[in-house]
């Protein structure tokens, strides 16, 4: 399973993703993070995949969390 947040600030997105196996319990922590300098403000959410071979997506729930 995989999670991700993304939070648009000023100087772009900050990604914060957890991964862990199915049936495991969800890390407290956020273990990856990654930098966007030209975050997508507006229209609807996407994924994007950067890969040096066939990348596949299945089973994806997007949902906005207010915190």
């Amino acid at each position: 399973t995989l999670k991700l947040k993304v939070e648009v600030k000023e100087d772009g997105a900050r990604i914060y993703g957890k991964a862990w196996k199915t049936g495991s319990d969800e890390p407290d922590e956020w273990t990856l993070e990654a930098f966007d300098p030209h975050a997508n403000e507006a229209g609807a959410p996407g994924l994007y995949v950067s890969a040096l071979a066939d990348a596949y997506w299945d089973n994806i729930i997007v949902i906005q969390h207010d915190e």
